[in-house]
């Protein structure tokens, strides 16, 4: 089990400076616990960063065989399938399964608040609406996190525009 954890540590640290090398001793912890959804989801996670998206939601479909209930995969399977610009039954299925497991889950939310912002523009109007929709949802729980994706992405107008009804958001964006 140490073997494990050593490996997985090696991949976690190395990804910053060789994500083909963190790649490598993540497969490695895989091959020594099959079952293990974690190591799956970071090689996934190094995967999408190299950009292969396609490797990348193989790997998440993978990741879901062995623990289907984790909202963080299903989120990022869908994310991965919008940035590739697929937005299919699999991509809603992923979606709103994310969603039913991780209702109040702050990563899950606030990852779709991060492609909101990244994505907005080129979606189709019914894949914006949902984001739309999700970022609505966090910006009443988590509004500070979401100002805050507003800033990295230079677009509070948006954020401002689209939320009004954000009481605190109403006074940072200065809507009377």
């Amino acid at each position: 089990m140490a073997d494990i954890y050593s490996l997985y540590a090696e991949g976690i640290y190395t990804e910053l400076r060789a994500p083909g090398r963190a790649i490598a001793a993540l497969a490695m912890a895989e091959e020594l616990a099959p079952l293990d959804a974690h190591v799956p989801y970071r090689i996934a996670q190094l995967e999408s960063l190299r950009g292969d998206l396609n490797a990348s939601r193989l790997v998440f479909e993978r990741s879901l065989r062995n623990r289907p209930s984790w909202p963080n995969t299903w989120a990022a399977l869908a994310s991965v399938r919008l940035h590739a610009g697929r937005y299919d039954g699999p991509f809603r299925q992923a979606y709103v399964r994310s969603l039913d497991l991780g209702e109040y889950e702050r990563n899950v939310r606030l990852g779709y608040v991060h492609d909101y912002f990244l994505l907005a523009d080129s979606l189709p109007p019914d894949v914006r609406a949902m984001l739309k929709k999700n970022a609505r949802f966090a910006a009443h729980r988590w509004d500070v996190a979401v100002w805050l994706k507003a800033l990295e992405f230079k677009d509070v107008p948006r954020l401002c525009r689209d939320f009004p009804e954000t009481p605190r958001l109403r006074k940072r964006c200065r809507i009377p």
